[in-house]
């Protein structure tokens, strides 16, 4: 029951905020008063309706196990207690649990004979690889089917969020905190929950692994940026250098026109050419 209480309360702070669940997936009251109950919770408990609907589905499957009114009705109680706040207190839980522990006896009774409210509720969680060892739960946990279905249900609601793995996890929960004394049944709902968490642990592994696939991938781009950006730097200097040495160079031909402009050596001046008027 402990795990089971903790479930709810895990699953109502997933979902805190109001959900409108399917009158079809709606567990709580007998059929004379299923719609009145769930207004009554919707609007009385709307961060609750999640938790509360699986209380009610675990209810019902103790009812039909035929496991003593009294102690499904004190488990359902507390559920309920754990999992609302005042305004859902005085406006909804605290009339139910009363209603049930009062006029159940009926409901108790009739659940002894009783199939399935609706075969559209065996559902299983959308998940592909355990799809069908999902769906042997129901052949080999005739007692929990209700709760099974639940269980499968919250996950689908879950699922349309961000984080699959909290779901993940939050279905294993849900099928652990199941009361079975079937052997078969104890046993398929473990390895259920097994296979959930070390999907779970794979999906960690594979996310810390494309982590340090990307690290790397960034050490690389960086080291070459990096040695791209020393090569151009090595470049820069040796352009800078260059261009010390030309400058220095061309000044000094500069320097050396300046200082010896029009001094032409004397070997290769031209001679000047002296006319002797004497002679003609």
């Amino acid at each position: 029951m402990n795990k089971l209480i903790i479930f709810c309360v895990m699953i109502a702070l997933v979902y805190s905020s109001h959900i409108s669940i399917p009158y079809e997936f709606w567990h709580c009251g007998t059929e004379s008063v299923k719609k009145q109950a769930k207004e009554m919770a919707e609007t009385s408990c709307s961060n609750y309706t999640i938790a509360l609907n699986h209380c009610c589905a675990v209810h019902d499957d103790c009812y039909t196990r035929q496991d003593g009114k009294d102690n499904c009705d004190a488990q359902f109680c507390d559920c309920f207690e754990k999992n609302s706040d005042e305004i859902c207190k005085n406006e909804f839980t605290t009339l139910a649990c009363a209603a049930v522990e009062i006029f159940g006896l009926p409901a108790y009774s009739a659940a002894a004979k009783r199939e399935p409210r609706n075969k559209k509720i065996l559902i299983s969680p959308g998940l592909e690889a355990l799809d069908t060892k999902y769906r042997q739960l129901y052949d080999v946990c005739p007692g929990n089917v209700i709760t099974i279905s639940s269980c499968a249900f919250a996950y689908n609601l879950c699922a349309n969020g961000t984080n699959t793995n909290i779901c993940r996890e939050n279905l294993a929960n849900c099928l652990e905190a199941i009361n079975s004394t079937n052997t078969k049944c104890v046993r398929l709902l473990k390895f259920i929950s097994d296979s959930l968490r070390l999907e779970n642990v794979i999906v960690v592994v594979s996310d810390i692994v494309d982590e340090d696939a990307l690290d790397i991938d960034f050490m690389k781009t960086q080291k070459n940026s990096n040695r791209e950006n020393d090569d151009a730097a090595q470049l820069f200097v040796v352009l800078i250098i260059f261009g010390m040495v030309l400058f220095v160079i061309c000044a000094g031909i500069n320097n050396f026109d300046e200082e010896n402009q029009g001094i032409i050596p004397a070997d290769i001046a031209p001679r000047a050419i002296v006319v002797n008027p004497n002679k003609y």
